[in-house]
């Protein structure tokens, strides 16, 4: 787990003060997420893509690694982690969606990842958790198309 601490002059502004709607949290989370990403040297191939399977909030490369990330993005009054709310449905919703986008992909990458990056912003400061790894999916070694 890396961690990172962001001082906010200029943060602030990019999440609006206090954000008006959930939503607009999430999307300066995905934009912060997006941007360290940028720093590890990936390159980001989409944000916030939506298929039939569902949402993927950033796809990112670098060399043949394809990363999955999903963005949780936590403001001051909520409580807990982002983190924890990744579950096994999340999970494999991700997974479903992503299995659609590895399809279309060329080069096809030679490995490929999900990560998790959870994101806390207490109007001070902005804390930023990446999971790299952080699920698999599971398959019945009998059908290993199907995911449990």
């Amino acid at each position: 787990m890396q961690r990172i601490w962001i001082r906010l002059a200029e943060s602030l502004v990019s999440f609006g003060g206090q954000p008006a709607d959930h939503s607009g949290l999430g999307r300066a989370g995905e934009r912060r997420a997006a941007w360290y990403f940028r720093l590890l040297g990936f390159r980001i191939l989409a944000i916030n893509l939506r298929n039939e399977q569902g949402e993927i909030d950033l796809i990112v490369r670098r060399f043949g690694l394809v990363a999955f990330v999903e963005v949780k993005t936590r403001g001051p009054e909520r409580l807990g982690a982002g983190w924890t709310a990744v579950d096994r449905t999340k999970q494999l919703r991700i997974i479903r969606a992503a299995s659609l986008e590895l399809a279309r992909m060329s080069p096809a990458p030679t490995a490929v990842r999900f990560d998790v990056v959870s994101i806390d912003w207490d109007r001070h400061h902005i804390s930023l958790r990446h999971f790299p790894d952080a699920f698999r999916p599971l398959a019945d070694p009998r059908y290993p198309w199907k995911l449990k």
